[in-house]
């Protein structure tokens, strides 16, 4: 029984090629929207999900909200889930909501809207994605992805846009749900914020009114050069958070080796790991309070009743 060759392709499409009815119900294909076959085993990516929707988008539509941040690959929480097979799709107002299996359908404003195209499909820009989380992240994780838009890396040296890109969406959505959640996050936006947990770590730190550090600082040792997540220069502190990729054995040599050079130079260095960041941030603040105490940085308005609590 042939089926077409496409990965994904409309049935329309296909029963005009000449394929049969019956050829499409192939236990090789799957249906995961409506008047749409995929080969099974095809759809593992979010890319080649919203490729397979692309083919039936109604004209102006585009994807938005989680299903957009996926594609411009920005740091989503867990707690959002993982499900790249339900998709967000936007119609260009006053066009009504797409519908169906699958797809969670909205509307968005082409006066303060503007649209990319990512693996050929269309999508929000990356600040008007960011704008359409409000329903789905917390003011932390909504100040996280902004970092994120705004950050020049060494990896990616370009940013996705400004913090002034940011602001002028903002201030063109006034008035609209989920500004009052943007306008918060974007207060603690930094352009030298390079993942999600140094965000998160510095707005834990922030919270209980120590002073804020600063982000990916250089110090040199000798002739070489290298970056402390969050520091505090004037007293020579700084806090190194310890990802995932650190448990690899050649990756924690390096670490040793990396924070006993630095502590060479009368620095002093705190690690911090995922279960400090997420489990025990009131003990996390309490450790730094110590440190900088130590260093001769004193906290004196520590408040800790405000403490931003970071989700998984």
């Amino acid at each position: 029984m042939s089926i077409p060759d496409e990965p994904s392709f409309l049935v329309r499409d296909a029963i005009s090629a000449g394929f049969s009815r019956s050829s499409l119900r192939s236990p090789r294909l799957e249906s995961p929207f409506y008047g749409v076959r995929s080969r099974v085993g095809h759809l593992t990516t979010i890319e080649q999900v919203c490729v397979a929707y692309a083919a039936k988008m109604p004209e102006g539509s585009a994807f938005t909200g989680l299903t957009a941040a996926r594609l411009w690959k920005l740091p989503l929480p867990a707690y959002v889930g993982s499900d790249i097979r339900t998709l967000e799709v936007a119609a260009r107002s006053p066009r009504r909501a797409p519908t169906g299996t699958h797809v969670r359908g909205g509307q968005y404003d082409p006066r303060v809207t503007r649209l990319g195209r990512l693996c050929g499909v269309p999508v929000l820009s990356a600040v008007d994605t960011w704008c359409s989380l409000a329903s789905h992240l917390d003011v932390a994780d909504l100040t996280a992805v902004a970092d994120h838009i705004v950050a020049e890396t060494p990896e990616h040296r370009v940013s996705l846009a400004t913090f002034d890109d940011l602001g002028r969406a903002l201030g063109a959505r006034s008035g609209t749900r989920g500004t009052v959640a943007l306008r918060r996050a974007l207060a603690d936006v930094r352009a030298s914020s390079w993942s999600r947990p140094e965000s998160l770590l510095r707005l834990v730190v922030m919270s209980a009114h120590i002073p804020e550090p600063v982000l990916n600082h250089e110090v040199t040792v000798g002739s070489r050069r290298f970056r402390v997540d969050l520091a505090w220069p004037d007293v020579r502190f700084g806090i190194e958070y310890d990802g995932d990729h650190h448990r690899d054995l050649r990756e924690f040599a390096h670490d040793i080796r990396r924070q006993e050079l630095i502590q060479d130079t009368a620095w002093g260095l705190m690690r911090v790991t995922r279960t400090d960041l997420f489990d025990r941030p009131r003990e996390l603040v309490e450790r730094v309070i110590l440190r900088l105490a130590d260093r001769g940085c004193r906290v004196p308005a520590v408040d800790l009743r405000h403490l931003v609590v970071p989700r998984r």
